[in-house]
């Protein structure tokens, strides 16, 4: 039986992780609309620190702008400085533009962003939100935060977890996870590099301990743009990230329906058109844009590449899978300018 892991038709641009000037951000909202629409994108998750403020003013028929919020787990370590502190930050992604609060109102951490600089949106997030959670960070808490998240209806994605000190063997613990930033071009900046490594390890992990979720979490590179694009792309410099998402429409309804459904994939630039996975003869055919290797990952340290010669390309490749091979594989595109695109993982049957 052949499964097409991705479908055929229209994909759109979207950058998950988002922020502006209603927190941290340097650009204004439409001035962020404005920018990544000059770059390519059709979608924006406006994910401003804490308290989630909507922007369906922006939305039209070329651009759609979803509803999110970022939200930081830490504890205080006593006598260590902030930048020491391991942390969990996790955005989230309404499935409905009319939600508009969130469950996980930390007035502590929102007056941080908001208190001074934006009075009347700390005021009136602490007059209809919830009653906070801890914001503990430990593996029950963001289980039961994402719990909650999914509840009152968001997608919960883990955030540049190298940058935030996190150990996989801690983020594997994580129930509820809609996704994991494989890359995150604000942490590549500023030296912490989110590869696909932590993906790899976290999956791994809880292939081990026989707790693989269902779905898996899907992978996600993402803008976080506390700097303001557009930023250097000259070859070694980092890259804009972003997932495309393959959908027959850009409306509200039809893009969440596409990322539950995972009809998409991250990338840097490289492109996934096809992955086929026959789990009767086990083969695995991937077609792609012009790439230098095709990898797949199964559990472990278990990966296979199709490779060009030198000086050339390929744009696909055929894998016979190992029959003993259990858990879930998943691929990657690596382009001869640097770019890279991550399929989700996906389970083997």
């Amino acid at each position: 039986m052949t499964s097409e892991l991705l479908p055929k038709g229209p994909s759109f641009k979207a950058n998950l992780h988002c922020h502006s000037t209603v927190s941290d951000g340097k650009l204004s909202p439409a001035e962020v609309k404005a920018t990544y629409q000059a770059l390519g994108y059709q979608i924006v998750a406006y994910t401003d620190h804490e308290i989630l403020v909507p922007h369906k003013d922006l939305t039209d028929e070329n651009f759609l702008a979803l509803h999110g919020v970022e939200v930081i787990f830490e504890t205080a370590i006593e006598g260590v400085p902030w930048p020491e502190w391991p942390s969990t930050h996790i955005s989230l992604i309404a499935k409905d533009p009319a939600i508009v609060s969130h469950p996980l109102f930390n007035p502590v951490h929102a007056a941080v962003f908001f208190k001074e600089r934006h009075p009347e949106i700390f005021e009136e997030a602490c007059r209809t939100s919830p009653m906070p959670s801890l914001n503990l960070n430990n593996p029950q808490s963001i289980t039961d935060a994402c719990a909650r998240a999914r509840e009152a209806g968001f997608l919960p994605i883990l955030n540049h977890p190298a940058w935030s000190l996190l150990p996989a063997a801690e983020a594997a613990q994580y129930e509820g996870l809609y996704g994991v930033e494989v890359y995150n071009r604000c942490a590549h900046e500023d030296g912490s590099i989110d590869t696909d490594v932590f993906y790899q390890r976290l999956l791994s992990l809880r292939h081990l301990r026989h707790a693989l979720p269902e779905p898996l979490p899907c992978a996600v590179a993402a803008e976080d743009n506390h700097p303001a694009p557009p930023m250097r792309t000259s070859p070694g410099t980092p890259r804009h990230g972003w997932i495309e998402i393959i959908s027959e429409r850009l409306d509200y309804p039809s893009i969440i329906a596409a990322m539950e459904a995972r009809h998409c994939y991250a990338s840097t630039g490289a492109k996934i058109y096809s992955l086929r996975l026959d789990s009767q003869a086990r083969t695995l055919t991937v077609e792609c844009s012009p790439a230098e290797r095709i990898r797949y990952f199964l559990p472990g340290r278990f990966n296979r590449r199709a490779e060009a010669p030198i000086g050339e390309t390929i744009t696909g490749a055929t894998f016979q899978l190992p029959e003993e091979a259990a858990g879930f594989f998943r691929v990657r595109i690596d382009a001869p300018d640097g770019t890279h695109a991550w399929s989700n993982a996906y389970p083997l049957p």
